[in-house]
């Protein structure tokens, strides 16, 4: 049975969603049984985090000293969380739950890649989000709701943030470096569909 690994795809991740991803792992490992004496300290860990969102800030606001050192504490962060990773991939064993208590990623087997029925991507400036999702044949209209951080446990907790008649929306005035959750429903001659999977994002 091949073992499987957790994924290091936080490396790559641009410094907004880098900043909401380590918050989210130091709590999950943080008081977890299955990780009680990590290589690295999670003080030293947010601490981190904390300046990175500081200079994260200073540089959207700032010019080439500001973006500097933001770089330069991202690089320092993402190096304490290469050896958090490290220590969660040895402590686990390939153990699937394991690693995902840890808030870190496990890498899949490889499967055929579908385009997503709804994406999000960042908009014109900070705190925009642009959605798209797959044109319906028939469409009158498309209903576009939100949730901040995690899929509500029943439809009381979406915010609808608006209507459209074409499959895309712009939604403005979110918080930045916040994770948002987002979903669309279609509406046609026959009603209202059920709403889509949901896809998150982290607002830059």
């Amino acid at each position: 049975m091949r073992r499987l690994t957790l994924l290091f795809d936080f490396v790559k991740f641009p410094v907004y969603e880098k900043i909401v991803f380590f918050r989210k792992v130091i709590n999950n490992v943080k008081d977890n049984p299955a990780f009680t004496n990590p290589d690295v300290s999670l003080r030293v860990a947010n601490s981190l985090v904390n300046q990175l969102e500081l200079d994260y800030i200073a540089a959207k606001n700032g010019g080439k000293a500001a973006t500097a050192a933001m770089h330069e504490t991202e690089k320092k962060a993402t190096e304490i969380f290469r050896s958090l990773a490290d220590y969660v991939d040895r402590v686990a064993k390939g153990d699937k739950v394991i690693v995902l208590s840890s808030g870190f990623n496990l890498a899949k087997e490889r499967a055929a890649i579908n385009k997503a029925e709804l994406s999000a991507s960042s908009g014109y400036k900070s705190g925009v989000v642009r959605l798209k999702r797959r044109a319906v044949k028939g469409a009158k209209s498309y209903m576009w709701q939100y949730s901040i951080n995690d899929i509500p446990s029943d439809d009381k907790g979406w915010i609808f943030v608006g209507i459209s008649t074409q499959a895309s929306y712009q939604i403005e005035g979110l918080i930045p470096v916040t994770k948002y959750c987002f979903r669309s429903a279609v509406v046609t001659i026959a009603g209202l569909s059920d709403y889509c999977s949901p896809v998150f994002k982290v607002v830059e």
